[in-house]
């Protein structure tokens, strides 16, 4: 069984936030990722509508102001305890009444037809992150060495160098393939800059990176960011 789970994102930002379409935006290319469920515009941005289990239905909770790498966004989560006003049945305009007439061909009206949210976003949003063992869509091999390797030769020394950036990525190879040959790729990366990183250290902090929080997804965010003549001449021949 399921239950429903609205995410509230506001388009402005207001008093020490930023604007919640800034994080959704930045959630979705790092992890290649595009919503394909029910959404309503609301008065200061849209409502997107999920489904999730019971057990993250308790975990999400209702949160205001989502935080993300240290910095508060727009984005309100209405889950366990939540209320949120969504389009009303009937209203008054201009002195005449209206209302809402359903369009029986969009099945939003029953939970199932929802998207379920995907594991990582729940982590994102949830204050107690569930420790899952990350699943691929049915069929989907682990990545290549040979391609993790192309992928991050085409990322900016810049990205390897920030601190906070280099644990994504290492999380984010790890998510495309959990082998102690990936960890030693990550290492030689690691090394392939100014050493600013203490010798193990990638190796050791590999055991301890979280999956469910980031994906391949976000390697092809940052190989993108940073050549993107380079990745789109690679996926061009890769595909060929």
């Amino acid at each position: 069984q399921h239950r429903l789970v609205v995410v509230d994102v506001d388009t402005k930002p207001s008093s020490g936030n930023r604007a919640g379409d800034e994080l959704m935006a930045k959630l979705c290319e790092e992890h290649d990722y595009q919503p394909h469920t029910w959404n309503q515009k609301s008065p200061h941005g849209y409502h997107i509508f999920y489904k999730v289990t019971e057990e993250d239905f308790s975990r999400l909770g209702t949160d205001t102001k989502v935080t993300y790498d240290g910095i508060k966004y727009d984005v309100d989560i209405r889950a366990n305890n939540g209320l949120i006003f969504v389009y009303p049945t009937k209203y008054e305009l201009n002195g005449q009444q209206h209302k809402y007439l359903w369009d029986q061909n969009r099945k939003y009206d029953d939970i199932d037809n929802l998207e379920i949210m995907p594991d990582w976003m729940v982590n994102v949003f949830s204050k107690e992150p569930r420790r899952i063992i990350p699943q691929r869509p049915f069929g989907e091999p682990e990545t290549p060495i040979e391609e993790i390797h192309t992928l991050c030769s085409m990322i900016d020394d810049k990205h390897w160098d920030d601190r906070s950036t280099w644990v994504k990525l290492g999380t984010a190879m790890k998510s495309a393939n959990d082998s102690e040959e990936c960890a030693h790729l990550f290492d030689h990366h690691s090394r392939g800059i100014k050493p600013k990183y203490k010798p193990g250290e990638p190796l050791r902090l590999w055991r301890s990176f979280d999956t469910t929080r980031v994906s391949k997804g976000t390697l092809m965010y940052f190989a993108r960011k940073s050549s993107p003549l380079k990745y789109f001449e690679h996926f061009r021949n890769y595909r060929n």
